[in-house]
């Protein structure tokens, strides 16, 4: 159609072709607008630069020289750049119309005009006056809502755009900002009580709200905006200069209010309003247009404060008075009269005058309806329980009061603007409080003592430093007698006899100030309220918080041993103690009708440790006693009573009755809600020792609990027979099993002293095994069953005395105690250093020196450096087994079944899985799914002692541990109903001391990567030939390929990135050997390397430093690490196929996947000095 109505050579469809969308930029400069007098008009120059089209272009196609960017963005359609498509129009629209008959204040969202005068232009001869407009928009009120949008959740752009103007005109925008106010419009009705006339509804009326300010409305017309009398101003100060602060009010616009209604704003908060005594706040009320004539009390404010804003508040409404036009003065743009100054003792008072009218006979007064009262001018409206202790919100409002009997009001709805300001609490609550506390305490010489204590906090007492919403509210009594008595000092001394007995009886009661059930209103006003005593106790019991404790033990009874010379025995009434506890807990308030706890604890205790007789039958053979190498035979020991034999059971039961108080007036029937515990702790010792050397400890603990029956009847019941014969069935079974756990230790320690030549040798074997059995939750341990668990740990320390060895040859002994006798000790020294001078007199005497014998004895010493060596070597394994079936008896062994056998609860490692499946031991249920594991650590650890000349000493240490653990899902499979192993994977961690010094100090080659990690690329192709030629697989076709990554050629099946490859590679590139001496056979290092600690203290033995200093070391310690960190097995490695490759692999699948493979070294110190 274009081309048609213009043809096809024209300007208008050659311009359409080249830019379709009209979006072609192009900057306000240009060689072409300077040749052209079209575009001499700077609305021309600009009229294309916001487009989008080429508006970032390169130097290469920027035909001018200097730079026409408009934005170094590159061209998106995105326009407000939120990454987001949006394919749908959703907004809200407002509207604002530029008519300059409608450019007034109150109109058209404008809430001021600011006049200003900018001189003369050009062409003009007078000076022009510039308006500018403040707008604001409520974003709650759009005039249009454009798709489907429903909230302001998710708003990602703003956009103004202009339409239906006849000519060109400049907008120039000052702010444009959105503006956040705490003040939210409150959207719901509020009707005065009366008649009103069908559908007239308030939907004509206009209410906005906005902000009026100092700074922003300074100089607004017709009224100014000033801050209200005795307001000052607050300040900041900055770096340079102090500078107010802007000063504003809330504003209230409303337009054709009617007769009866309101419009108001709220805020949310969270408020205690005692410890104030007063609200104020400054208002100011005007009319909207000239023509309207208020009179005072025409309209109202009012503040409305409570939990809600509709059932439970209190209101304060004020006769507003209207300040005229072009008024100047602060007291009359804030007249007094408009003021708020609430006493909140008056507002507090009028609940509670409606609250004693209600409890009057014949009342029609209810909580439910307004109750007002008017104090002055000032109304005062109570609906609900409201109350300043818990404020929730504050709402101001404007009203047009309802017309009633007033015949001055018109009943016209009514337009205006009010100014809320300085809303705020004053006069603090400055009343005191006292507190007293006072201690008594007796001896009642060796019967015991008692002590009597009290303590009285009344309300308001409070540190100085206590924040106002901080000081207590209450007043505190406490009183206390507690006694501990021996009673059985009555019996005499000589029986022995010791009753320990402890009582004490607490009380704490705390009053409230103001009544809990109301809280704003003084407890001693509304107990004064009542006439009747009985009612009055009754509310006072109600409200205070009343607590009884009292307890009573009498702990460890028992009879103490008189002749200590007389051999213990078995039956001794001294070996028993018994123990009894009773506590008593009392507790109501204002939530609870009663919280009462008793607990009894009771235990009985039997301890039987004598000191039992050491048998040595071949002591005194005099044929053994005649040769060292028989004291083996002749030490022969044993014991025939045990060490310890030792038992405990100790009782524990709690029971609480909770009630708490109905609140609902009958709606909701509340009943008692029981809590009962009892448990039931049995623990056993027995430690026996065969003879010296050989010892065994066997110790074990079962904590079960008394299933009551659910129902607990009162006791004049005959229900309560029946649940006596139940628990007491339950205790003749010793209850129902909750957790078992036992412990079996056997320690050996190896005679090798009594063998003349291994006496320099000690040696230590132990063997301990746990075994724990956990129950599951009551409600599902039939169809889970429960947790059985046992570990074992072998452990065999040893230790070389080479001192003890050297000692053997005479030569060596003497050597070793005449360098004994020569080394000074520290006491031999002086506070300055160096040894103290010899009392006598020098020995001139020369001495022959036997340069022979000194080198001689010299190399003895440092052959015979070596001073001590231990090495200790432990082996743990654990097995956990879900699922179990059976309960403990005895030994942990279920009797019944035997199972789970007793070499299992003593720490045996064999799998007994298919052994309980088979006797039925293990769960079956379908919905089991609990992890079967076992454990495994093997560590071994060595130090050596050396000492050369005494003044230097190396110790050497290497440590290694494996940790190994196995997991599985053992359970009945839901296709062959038998039970089946899934998904098995083995995890776990190793440690071992290693030796990179050879590595730890090689220089960069000034490069990003160090020489040893080019060492590690490089040998990787000779490490991975290395393991080719080890696997016979790769033998059968010694294939080789070529490796994109490294570039070279790889044997097949081990490439450059081959996590076999790269350990050893890194092995040896970090270690500084040759691939050639790294062991590929063993993933994990058998031996640990040495680390080490070197101290030298041989400087003081120089006459000139030992002068100076008393002692001077020199240490130096290196520490290395191999670490595998997390390794698990490879589910996909097959032992009997070392050639298996995984698809699209060139890569042998490893027996381990390895987490984090790492070397740390620790120099601690490098070299250390210490003075």
């Amino acid at each position: 159609p274009l081309r048609l109505k213009h043809g096809a050579g024209s300007v208008a469809y050659e311009r359409a072709a080249a830019d379709p969308s009209a979006d072609d930029y192009h900057y306000f400069r240009g060689g072409d607008f300077d040749n052209e007098a079209k575009y001499s008009s700077v609305s021309e120059r600009y009229k294309r630069f916001n487009e989008s089209e080429g508006n970032s272009p390169t130097d290469d196609i920027n035909p001018e020289s200097y730079p026409t960017a408009a934005t170094n963005y590159p061209d998106v359609e995105d326009i407000n750049r939120d990454n987001t498509l949006s394919e749908s129009e959703r907004y809200f629209q407002y509207k604002i119309v530029l008519d300059p008959n409608k450019m007034k204040v109150g109109e058209n969202y404008i809430t001021d005009v600011f006049e200003a005068t900018v001189g003369k232009l050009p062409n003009s001869e007078t000076d022009r006056q510039t308006f500018w407009y403040q707008f604001k928009i409520p974003v709650h009120n759009p005039d249009k809502v454009i798709g489907n949008i429903s909230d302001f959740r998710s708003i990602r752009f703003m956009r103004v755009f202009m339409r239906g103007f006849e000519r060109p005109i400049i907008a120039r925008f000052a702010t444009f900002e959105l503006v956040r106010g705490e003040w939210r419009r409150y959207d719901q009705a509020l009707p005065a009580p009366g008649e009103y006339i069908l559908g007239d509804d308030g939907s004509e009326t206009n209410f906005t709200v906005s902000t009026v300010s100092i700074e922003e409305n300074g100089a607004r017309v017709p009224i100014k905006y000033v801050t209200p009398p005795g307001i000052d101003r607050e300040s900041t100060m900055g770096t340079t200069a102090n500078y107010q602060l802007n000063e504003q009010s809330l504003e209230l616009k409303v337009s054709n209010l009617l007769d009866g209604d309101a419009r108001g704003v709220f805020k949310t908060t969270d408020f205690d309003f005692r410890q104030y005594k007063r609200i104020k706040m400054y208002v100011h009320a005007e009319k909207m247009k000239a023509e309207e004539n208020l009179e005072y009390g025409d309209l109202t404010a009012f503040i409305r404060v409570g939990s809600d804003f509709t059932n439970n508040y209190y209101e304060y409404e004020v006769p507003l008075e209207f300040t005229r036009w072009k008024e100047t003065s602060p007291d009359s743009i804030w007249p007094e009269t408009n003021n708020f100054d609430i006493n909140l003792d008056e507002l507090v008072n009028v609940k509670h005058n409606r609250n004693i009218a209600m409890r009057q006979p014949g009342s029609d007064l209810a909580l439910n309806k307004p109750y007002v009262e008017y104090i002055g001018n000032r109304k005062v409206t109570i609906l609900g329980s409201p109350s300043i202790s818990d404020l929730k919100g504050i709402l101001l409002g404007v009203r047009n009061p309802k017309r009633r009997n007033n015949l001055a009001d018109d009943g016209n709805p009514q337009s205006a603007i009010v100014w809320f300001d300085e809303l705020r609490l004053t006069d603090f609550n400055d009343r005191n409080g006292w507190a007293a506390t006072g201690r008594i305490e007796a001896n009642l010489a060796d019967l015991g003592r008692v002590t009597i204590s009290g303590s009285h906090s009344s309300a308001g007492f409070a540190s100085l430093d206590t924040k106002i919403s901080q000081i207590p509210l209450e007043a505190t009594t406490n009183f206390m007698i507690a006694t501990d008595l021996d009673l059985g000092k009555f019996a005499g001394e000589k029986a022995a006899i010791r009753v320990p007995m402890h009582y004490d009886y607490a009380i704490q009661e705390i009053s409230p100030e103001y009544n809990p059930l109301d809280p704003d209103i003084e407890l001693k006003d509304d107990l004064d309220s009542y006439e009747n005593k009985a009612k009055r106790d009754s509310l006072k019991a109600l409200v205070v918080d009343h607590t009884t404790n009292q307890n009573i033990n009498f702990m460890n009874v028992r009879k103490d041993r008189v002749d200590t010379k007389k051999k213990p025995q078995v039956y001794d009434i001294e070996n028993f103690d018994v123990s009894f506890a009773y506590s008593k807990f009392r507790h109501r308030n204002i939530d609870f009708e009663y919280d009462n706890q008793d607990q009894y604890r009771g235990g009985f205790g039997y301890n039987f440790n004598p000191k039992p007789t050491n048998y040595q039958p071949f002591n005194k053979v005099k044929a053994l006693a005649k040769s060292p190498h028989l004291a083996l035979f002749k030490d022969f020991n044993f014991y025939i009573l045990p060490k310890v034999l030792s038992f405990r059971t100790d009782m524990d039961r709690n029971i609480r009755k909770v009630l708490y108080r109905d609140k609902s007036l009958g709606d909701i029937i509340i009943k008692p809600t029981i809590d009962r515990q009892w448990n039931w702790n049995r623990i056993y010792d027995f430690k026996y020792d065969l003879s010296k050397s050989l010892s065994v400890e066997f110790n074990a603990g079962a904590n079960a609990y008394i299933q009551e029956p659910v129902i607990y009847p009162d006791k004049d019941t005959q229900e309560w027979e029946e649940y006596k014969r139940d628990v007491w069935n339950e205790i003749s079974t010793f209850g129902t099993m909750n957790r078992y756990n036992q412990s079996f230790k056997v320690t050996y320690n190896v005679p090798l002293k009594k063998i003349p030549m291994l006496d320099w040798l000690s040696m230590a074997v132990s063997y301990q095994a746990l075994y724990n059995w956990a129950g599951s939750a009551t409600s599902t341990r039939k169809r889970f069953g429960n947790s059985i668990e046992n570990s074992n740990q072998k452990q065999l320390n040893g230790n070389v005395d080479f001192q003890n060895l050297y000692n053997k040859l005479p030569y060596l002994k003497k050597l070793n105690q005449s360098a004994s006798r020569r080394a000074p000790s520290p006491s031999d020294r002086i506070r300055g250093g160096g040894p103290k001078p010899p009392d006598q007199a020098k020995d001139t005497t020369k001495t022959t020196i036997n340069y022979v014998k000194v080198v001689g004895d010299g190399f003895l010493k440092i052959l015979t450096s070596v001073k001590k060596a231990s090495v200790t070597y432990s082996q743990a394994n654990g097995i956990l087994l879900p699922g179990f079936m059976y309960e403990p008896d005895i030994l942990g062994v279920n009797l019944n079944s035997s199972a789970p056998t007793m070499g299992f609860v003593f720490g045996d490692q064999s799998d007994i899985r298919y052994e309980a499946a088979r006797n039925g031991w293990l769960s079956t249920d379908s919905a089991f799914n609990s992890v079967y594991m076992t454990k495994a650590t093997e560590s071994l650890s060595y130090k050596v002692n050396t000492d050369f000349f005494g003044a230097l000493r190396i110790d050497i240490d290497g440590d290694r541990i494996y940790a190994e653990n196995y997991q599985s899902y053992y359970r009945v499979d839901d296709v062959t109903k038998v039970f089946t192993e899934f998904t098995p994977m083995n995890r776990g961690n190793f440690n071992i001391s290693y030796l990179a010094i050879n590595t730890s100090f090689n220089k960069s080659n000034g490069e990003i990567v160090s020489q040893v990690f080019q060492n590690f690329l490089s040998t990787r192709q000779s490490v991975a030939d290395k393991l080719a030629h080890d696997n016979p697989e790769w033998m059968k076709t010694q294939e080789y390929y070529y490796d994109t990554v490294a570039k070279q050629d790889f044997p097949l099946g081990y490439s450059s990135n081959s996590q076999t490859v790269l350990y050893y590679s890194f092995l040896a590139a970090y270690t500084g050997k040759s691939e050639s001496k790294i062991n590929t056979a063993t993933t994990f290092p058998s031996f640990p390397l040495p680390n080490w600690r070197l101290t030298f203290n041989g400087l003081t033995k120089i006459k000139a430093v030992g002068k100076l200093f008393r002692s001077v070391n020199i240490t130096h310690g290196y520490r290395s690490m191999l670490s595998l960190a997390s390794w698990a097995t490879n589910v996909n490695y097959d032992a009997s196929n070392l050639g298996k490759r995984l698809e699209n692999s060139p890569n042998y699948v490893p027996e381990y996947d390895f987490g984090i493979v790492s070397i740390s070294e620790q120099y601690s110190p490098l070299i250390g000095v210490d003075v």
